[in-house]
This record gives C-alpha cells, structure tokens and sequence, in this order.
C-alpha cells in the first residue's frame, strides 16, 4: 500500500499484516465439440472431435487433452457423457466445464450368415442345416442374438434327386445387421443302388480323448467332413481316409461333426 497527497511526505506508512486471500482456479468452457458416431463394438467408449478451449488467459500452457466421452448405453444409444480433460503446465490454474447435450449414434455391426452345403440320399428327412458366422465382436456368439437365424431348404424327404438352395433368413437383433449367404443341398438318387450299399457312417469312440475314428462305407470319392464347435464356427476340414483324426488340441466340450450331410454331436473329454 503507499499514500498520496501534499503532505504524504510527512508520514510513514506501517503496512498491515496477516492478510491472505485466493487466487481460485479460471473457469474454462468448451466450444463447437461434437461426439462422433460408432459401429457397436460392445463397449460404450466414444469420441469426441471440434473441441475447442474458451477462457484461458493469454499464453497460459493449457489445453484440451483427452477427447473422449461415454455412451449412456453399450448397446444402442444417443446420449453421451464427455469426460474432457486439460494438459499443460498451467492446467492447475483451471477448472474445466463439460460440454453438455452431445449425442451420437452406434450402429449395428455388419453379420454375416453363411449356410453350409450338404448332402443326402432321396427319401430322407432334411438333417440341421449348419451357417457359419463371420463378424461378432469378441467374444461374443449366437447365443447373444435376440432371434437366431435358420436355415432350410424346401426338399423334403419326397424329394427327387437333385440340388435344392439352401437359404438363410429370420435372424433380429439391436446390435447386429444380417447379410446371408445360401448353399446348396444335393439330394443323390438311390434307384439302381441295393439297400445294403447305402452310406453308412460310424463316428467312435464317443467321448473321446485325443482321437477320433470315422468309418465310412459307400461314401462318394470326394467326401467330407467338417467340425464345428455349438455357435456354428468352422473349427476344420477333415479327409476322410480311414486314419485316426487327432483332437487332443481340442478343450473339453459337445462338438458338431457333418459328414455329407449327416450330423452327429461327439465329446471331448
């Protein structure tokens, strides 16, 4: 403190003491941010982009650093929570506001459905039908799926021989869109063939351990096996030539062997 005045040159000025005040921190504000749209990725993490700092005094250090922010949903939603922060030398000197009323989208992921070909005699009931699945977000599977898709063929066991498509459909859910794939049934003619020369398939030992037999009789020169796991995903491709298939890798669990067209569910212990 000091004095003024015409006769200021005739006194001292004793300075008061134990004084104290607060500098408090600046409030600084958030313009122009906007949260950025997603596909579903099963977390509800989001982006925040166009954030721009308002209020910091002159040069100060200071600025916007993580640009992120929270959906209020995993799953399907609009509104989301910023959570920006400051970085910078000065950042101490100030406290942030939060943008408010931002909202994006998150859009369904991309699914695809695809059948697999099969194999029959004529006069023989239609086994499952086996898809394949291609595009979940790990580590999800069908069984997340509000409405699973099927897949049919309209041959039946009155069928003639022939190839019939197999098509996919009726699958629904809020996180996933469908795209199909067909294949095709091959339904083979039994006329001229004595009933003792039909396929006969024996799958042992079921459970098993490390490995696992396929005996096959009257098989067409290029049959095939596939092993799948319970949530349709194709785990391999088998040759069928009378030896031993090793397993072991296998975790324990109920597994979905298709031997042209015949389905038969094994356990590995």
């Amino acid at each position: 403190m000091t004095i003024t005045g015409g006769q200021a040159g005739n006194y001292l000025l004793a300075q008061p003491a134990g004084l104290t005040a607060n500098i408090t921190a600046k409030e600084l504000t958030v313009a122009g941010a906007v949260a950025q749209n997603k596909v579903y990725n099963g977390n509800a993490s989001a982006v925040i982009a166009e954030a721009l700092l308002d209020g910091k005094v002159g040069d100060d250090d200071v600025a916007l650093d993580a640009l992120t922010g929270t959906f209020a949903d995993v799953n399907a939603a609009d509104a989301v929570a910023p959570a920006l922060t400051l970085k910078g030398a000065a950042k101490a000197n100030y406290t942030l506001t939060q943008p408010m009323g931002l909202s994006a989208n998150i859009t369904k992921a991309a699914l695809t459905v695809t059948a697999q070909d099969a194999t029959r005699r004529e006069g023989i009931a239609n086994e499952a039908f086996v898809v394949e699945y291609s595009g979940f977000v790990n580590p999800e599977d069908k069984s997340v799926l509000h409405t699973q898709p099927v897949a049919a063929s309209v041959s039946d066991a009155s069928s003639a021989p022939g190839n019939y498509a197999i098509t996919v459909s009726g699958g629904a859910d809020n996180n996933y869109s469908f795209t199909y794939v067909g294949a095709t049934l091959t339904v083979t003619s039994t006329v001229g063939i004595a009933q003792n020369s039909l396929v006969k398939i024996n799958v042992y030992p079921n459970p098993f351990v490390n490995e696992l037999f396929i005996e096959a009789e009257n098989l067409p020169a290029n049959a095939k096996a596939n092993l799948y796991d319970l949530n349709g995903r194709k785990l391999m491709n088998i040759k069928l030539d009378g030896q031993a298939i090793s397993l072991g890798h296998l975790t324990s669990g109920v597994y979905l062997l298709q031997v042209e067209g015949k389905s038969f569910r094994i356990v590995k212990q």
